[in-house]
């Protein structure tokens, strides 16, 4: 006998082959099959309208899984047991861009000795329930084995610094992991577009001092991104916190199309996200790098910064 805890997932087919069995960071990731899916719904028959919320609309395809022990509460999922797929969740977000959401359904699944499977699930839906990821990946949505290979390759690493024994050493990069994360449950780039500059500036500002100064300087040294993009992107959040401004300036062309300005204010938005995940994935992949961004003092030396008077901002 034995028993899994699982996630219900869809990922989309046509544009890339998604992954199929192996595992995925802290789970293990296989294709849902018609007939398990069927039995599933039928047994735990509140995941069926609960697939009808996902964005996509369709079927899930695949499940992310671990083991458990068959004295598992059939009821409820301990912390425990759900960190796995809440790291793994996270970090493969980071890595490609997709919308499988926070908080996705759950199941336990215990199997008797003649092969026969009962489910069991009692989940709750939240505003976790539904990922709005933006990026030029998501309309893929999909976890392909070199996706896979990279998640598991940064696996190690992530999995330490989200470990509350290691956590204070690496906190600027938590804090950043749950801004980026969490911010993908807004719907509106204007209430997402923040929280994702707050993880940008958990990951390269020492202090409130001289901010733009820090965002723009520190931004470009440590991405490679243009001095304008930069400016565009801090500009564009100041636009949302302290003007109350809209993302969309202009109202569309009789064809549909956004004005180049909004256009340009999209792009800005996207550029910020890229820019966080890049920053993230180099800290997870090297620890050198990871250290100077976890410690003040480090940054401050590492990647100075300049007033407009070409003092060193403290």
């Amino acid at each position: 006998m034995q028993a899994e805890l699982s996630c219900p997932v869809f990922l989309r087919p046509d544009y890339e082959p998604p992954v199929q069995i192996g595992p995925l960071g802290g789970v293990s990731i296989e294709p849902l099959g018609d007939a398990f899916r069927e039995e599933l719904f039928s047994q735990c028959p509140l995941i069926r309208p609960r697939n009808q919320m996902e964005l996509f609309h369709e079927p899930y395809s695949h499940r992310l899984f671990i083991e458990i022990p068959l004295t598992s509460n059939p009821d409820c999922v301990t912390e425990d047991e759900w960190q796995p797929f809440f790291e793994t969740i996270i970090l493969s977000r980071i890595v490609k861009p997709h919308r499988l959401p926070h908080q996705p359904p759950w199941f336990k699944t215990f199997y008797d000795d003649d092969g026969n499977l009962t489910h069991r699930s009692r989940f709750r839906i939240t505003s976790l329930a539904v990922a709005h990821t933006q990026g030029s990946a998501i309309e893929r949505n999909t976890i392909t084995d070199v996706d896979a290979d990279r998640v598991n390759r940064l696996w190690p690493s992530f999995h330490e610094m989200m470990d509350p024994a290691h956590r204070q050493r690496w906190v600027r990069i938590v804090r950043a992991v749950r801004f980026f994360e969490f911010a993908q449950s807004a719907f509106y780039l204007e209430q997402q577009t923040p929280l994702v500059h707050a993880a940008l500036e958990s990951l390269i500002c020492t202090s409130s001092n001289q901010n733009r100064a820090q965002v723009l300087q520190r931004l470009i040294a440590i991405t490679g991104i243009s001095d304008p993009e930069a400016g565009e992107i801090y500009d564009l959040c100041c636009d949302f916190k302290h003007e109350a401004q809209a993302l969309q300036q202009f109202p569309l062309s009789p064809t549909g199309t956004l004005d180049p300005t909004d256009r340009a204010r999209r792009d800005a938005a996207a550029k910020l996200q890229v820019s966080v995940r890049q920053i993230l994935l180099r800290a997870f992949d090297d620890r050198s790098f990871a250290a100077i961004i976890a410690d003040v003092n480090q940054l401050r030396n590492s990647y100075r910064v300049l007033d407009r008077n070409g003092g060193v901002v403290p």
